[in-house]
């Protein structure tokens, strides 16, 4: 997956029923600016309340129609466990009804979502059915009080979720192709023939072999191919997995942990993010030589005293550390606290 955030864009609308004052009528629309954006859910038109004061909700649902209405796809949320088979659902209180017809006459917002966080099911344009049902909170109304459909076409340039399944196996192939161009050169020999590859990487892979004069070149080519086809989780675990690597075959030196930073930048992974992996898969006890700046994860342009504060934090959570039970994270600690201790010579 391509991970410079490009914003999916409603194209048209497609196939929707004509407007009608005298009916219910939805409409999804978007607002957006450099950084953010919204589908904003709008409806307009009547709805008939068979009783006084009867309070309603209003819920909206999407479904990918692209290629049947008859047996639809879900439209999901990135991210979310608990919606993992759900289709996106929306809640919204839509007031107290009076008895009869009630009309809204001009095209009214009720309801939005980050679209940044849905998940399609594909990549490319994704045809959209949008419903709006308003329904009475009585549990002897079963039926909804109005219902309004459009469809929409979305262009969605990230690969969807049935995507992501499919190309598993392959970016699982390329991740650890990555990691192994992690090795020292008098170990590559082991690239060969600890794994097994299949199809057009196996090409891949031995085109790159062939000049690992230039192992970075392999690199780079597979960097392009994993942040173009994977989800951010999915990068994430490929970077533990390059750490993994290296942690494997003894003492961990700069010039390594720097390329290891240089990947998570390709891969848009923020210093924290980082460093919280580091201090998990490469710990501070496995680096031959240490760089205190880099380690703690300061910042050139920090001012001095946003440096001692930071620091003071540093040093409550490593010393909090020092009698764990786990005697490796007692070394992890103690070499910590010597770090910050050297850093603050430098401040």
């Amino acid at each position: 997956m391509n991970l410079t955030l490009v914003q999916p864009v409603i194209e048209k609308e497609a196939d929707s029923p004509a407007l009608s004052s005298s009916d219910l009528n939805v409409r999804p629309r978007i607002e957006k600016d450099d950084v953010s954006g919204r589908i904003i859910f709008e409806i307009r038109g009547s709805v008939y309340s068979p009783q006084p004061d009867l309070a309603t909700t209003i819920v909206f649902e999407m479904l990918d129609i692209t290629q049947s209405q008859r047996d639809p796809l879900p439209v999901r949320i990135k991210d979310d466990p608990s919606l993992s088979e759900e289709t996106v659902r929306i809640s919204a209180s839509n007031g107290i009804l009076p008895v009869g017809t009630a009309t809204l006459s001009d095209w009214t917002a009720i309801a939005d979502i980050d679209y940044h966080n849905l998940h399609f099911a594909r990549r490319g344009n994704r045809k959209i059915l949008v419903t709006a049902s308003i329904n009475a909170d009585h549990e002897q109304m079963n039926t909804p009080l109005a219902l309004a459909q459009s469809v929409v076409v979305i262009h969605n340039p990230e690969n969807g979720f049935l995507d992501e399944i499919e190309l598993e196996p392959y970016i699982d192939h390329l991740g650890e192709v990555l990691a192994w161009t992690f090795v020292p050169k008098g170990h590559q020999p082991a690239l060969q023939a600890g794994m097994t590859i299949k199809g057009n990487l196996k090409a891949l892979l031995f085109k790159g072999l062939a000049r690992l004069k230039s192992p970075q070149n392999l690199r780079k080519e597979l960097i392009r191919e994993l942040t173009r086809l994977s989800p951010r989780k999915r990068l994430i675990a490929i970077l533990t997995q390059c750490m993994d690597v290296l942690c494997t075959r003894g003492e961990v030196v700069m010039t390594e942990l720097h390329e290891l930073d240089n990947l998570a930048i390709s891969f848009k992974i923020n210093r924290s993010r980082f460093r919280n992996l580091l201090e998990v898969h490469l710990p501070v006890t496995r680096m031959e030589q240490v760089d205190p700046g880099f380690i703690l994860g300061i910042e050139p342009d920090m001012l001095p005293g946003d440096i001692k504060n930071y620091l003071s934090r540093e040093y409550r959570k490593w010393n909090g550390r020092v009698t764990h039970s786990d005697s490796e994270v007692r070394k992890q600690a103690a070499a910590m606290l010597n770090i910050i201790a050297q850093a603050h010579t430098m401040v």
